[in-house]
Order: C-alpha cells, then sequence, then structure tokens
C-alpha cells in the first residue's frame, strides 16, 4: 500500500465484530492478523485486541486496520500517517 491509496483513515477505541477468519491467525491471546469477516465487511487485521485505539485505513480496495505496542505508540503512528497524507 502506498500513501496516495490512502482514502480515509481513523483513530477508534473499538474493533468491528469479528465474524470470521478468511485468511489469518487469531489463535494467540489477544493477536490477530490476516483477513477476517466482519460486520462492517472483509477487512485485514495487524492488531493487539488488549490495547487500543486502533487505526482504520480505508483504501479504494481494502480496509486495514492496526496498531501498536501501547496506546502511545499507535497515536503518534496515526498522527504521523494522517499528517503524511496530508501532504
Amino acid at each position: 500500500m502506498k500513501l496516495a491509496d490512502i482514502q480515509n483513515i481513523q483513530l477508534k477505541n473499538d474493533l468491528p465484530v469479528i465474524k470470521s477468519k478468511i485468511n489469518g491467525f487469531d489463535g494467540v491471546g489477544s493477536i490477530l492478523k490476516g483477513e477476517f469477516s466482519s460486520d462492517i465487511g472483509n477487512v485485514t487485521l495487524y492488531v493487539d485486541t488488549s490495547k487500543p485505539p486502533f487505526i482504520y485505513i480505508k483504501t479504494s480496495s481494502e480496509l486495514i486496520i492496526l496498531n501498536g505496542q501501547s496506546k502511545s505508540k499507535t497515536e503518534t503512528l496515526f498522527n504521523e500517517l494522517n499528517s503524511d497524507i496530508k501532504k
């Protein structure tokens, strides 16, 4: 994914309701990585569900949700991405 592909970026405290794993990894505690079906459609997740907030990155072809190892790292990454896509 390129920065130019990003249509929208949001910081949220909640994840969508995960319905099923499409192609991913969801068996190690609170870690979810890969493609999942959710109540808002298919999403690609790179998250530790126990460490909100989460960055929602919408492109023309997918929704990616990710977070960092802590709230402050996630917020810093969000601010950097948000700043970069506005340039």
